[in-house]
């Protein structure tokens, strides 16, 4: 009885785990694009440019690895990204840090929120080479989640923001890590039986 409910158990469980969505912007048309945008690549998330409306999906040449997401304009914008649901980690590649434009010490700055509610801020030093060969990681639960370029003393600098390869996987349901703790007492339990 408890090896049938305990494998049931866990695949079910397994089964629920949401995969990770990985949007790297390959099969979107090129061109502006609207706030609130939606990659065809994943329904989960919603772009927007903080300021204005200035996203755009292009190849980029070395800022980018193929195409990639821009917030167009040199001015103190972000990029702001909104989730269907909680999500446990986001990363992305970013690029277009060029050493014309930016100074020694400046930043990739990648801030988490619940809702309005600042959680967590990440960052990166620029490595000001213009090339598409850096990435930015977060982890923690959040909804929402904003992408710049900042200075070291973490106000936004007049720069484009370029992302490539983003990925976030949502944050497991209530109900599936409860399934999984049955699944594994009931193991647990067929084991101490043995």
């Amino acid at each position: 009885m408890f090896k049938k409910l305990g494998l049931a158990t866990i695949v079910c469980a397994l089964g629920s785990f949401a995969a990770a969505d990985f949007i790297d912007f390959e099969s979107d048309s090129a061109g502006g694009k609207p706030n609130s945008w939606a990659s065809v690549s994943s329904v989960n998330v919603l772009f927007s440019d903080t300021i204005g409306a200035n996203l755009g999906v292009f190849d980029y040449g070395v800022q980018s690895i193929g195409q990639a997401l821009s917030v167009d304009g040199d001015d103190p914008s972000m990029l702001e990204m909104v989730f269907s649901s909680n999500v446990s980690n986001l990363s992305m590649v970013f690029g277009n840090d060029d050493p014309g434009f930016s100074s020694p010490g400046d930043l990739a700055v990648l801030r988490t929120y619940n809702g309005a509610t600042l959680l967590g801020t990440f960052s990166v030093v620029l490595n000001r080479d213009d090339l598409a060969n850096q990435s930015i990681l977060a982890t923690g639960s959040f909804n929402r989640a904003t992408f710049s370029y900042e200075n070291s003393s973490f106000q936004a600098i007049d720069l484009i923001e370029i992302v490539d390869n983003v990925e976030f996987a949502a944050v497991p349901e209530p109900a599936t890590m409860t399934a999984l703790g049955i699944g594994a007492l009931a193991l647990l339990r067929r084991r101490r039986k043995n």
